[in-house]
């Protein structure tokens, strides 16, 4: 195997979009490291986690990692919408807020700890809420959004990631 010169932390690299990135960065020669909640066979390392996330989840991650990356992208997420109408829109809100806000503001963590410098931190926003306000998907709404505004936290205190970094959210 071709000795690696970048590695990247890929959160949810086992989900249908995370195979598909950890592909990419696999043909490219990437060290690949995977967070999710079962294993990628392409990734060099699986990191194992099981919800809710807790303090004690968060070290046992740490832990685990043994290297800084060159990039941290986050791919988690899921979708489902609902209304105010609907008596589950309260569960359905805090489901898009754990798989959506909660694994980005994984990932910005885990940056700010283990990114190298000038290194690339990558976040799933979504498109289809930007300036769309439709009251059948406001549990979604919430939560991309909600990812899109910690981007422009991040990318309003660049301190809060490594020297020279950069932070985008990608828009499927």
């Amino acid at each position: 195997m071709q000795k690696n010169t970048k590695s990247v932390l890929i959160i949810g690299g086992a989900g249908a979009l995370g195979k598909s990135v950890v592909n990419a960065f696999k043909t490219s020669s990437w060290k690949i490291t995977n967070i999710d909640l079962i294993k990628n066979k392409e990734a060099n390392q699986n990191i194992l986690i099981q919800k809710p996330f807790d303090k004690d989840l968060i070290l046992n991650v740490h832990k685990q990692i043994k290297s800084n990356y060159d990039c941290v992208i986050n791919v988690a997420g899921g979708w489902r919408g609902e209304s105010l109408k609907n008596e589950e829109i309260v569960v359905v809100s805090e489901i898009m807020y754990n798989q959506n806000v909660l694994s980005s503001v994984l990932a910005a963590h885990l940056a700010k700890k283990f990114m190298n410098k000038n290194g690339l931190l990558v976040l799933t926003g979504a498109a289809s809420v930007k300036d769309n306000y439709n009251s059948g998907m406001i549990a979604y709404q919430l939560a991309k959004n909600s990812v899109h505004y910690l981007t422009e936290i991040l990318a309003k205190n660049p301190q809060e990631l490594p020297e020279n970094s950069k932070i985008i959210t990608i828009l499927p």
